[in-house]
């Protein structure tokens, strides 16, 4: 952040945008450890796959359906 806004007030908003959308996506039946994976961790899709011994698209679905969802929040 920049400016003179307040830092504390900037990290809580961003912590509750961040709540309702893993709330939001764990509503939709989304995998948010999938997601996290992904986008936190840098995990590849093809890694996130194998590691929940899932079919080949898995990961890539669910992050997909999970930033639709993002966009709504």
């Amino acid at each position: 952040p920049t400016g003179s806004s307040n830092t504390e007030d900037w990290l809580f908003d961003v912590m509750r945008r961040f709540t309702r959308w893993a709330v939001a996506v764990q509503e939709a039946g989304l995998s948010l450890a999938a997601v996290l994976d992904i986008i936190v961790f840098g995990k590849s899709c093809r890694a996130v796959d194998r590691a929940r011994r899932k079919r080949n698209g898995y990961a890539r679905a669910q992050l997909l359906e999970a930033l639709e969802l993002y966009g709504k929040t």
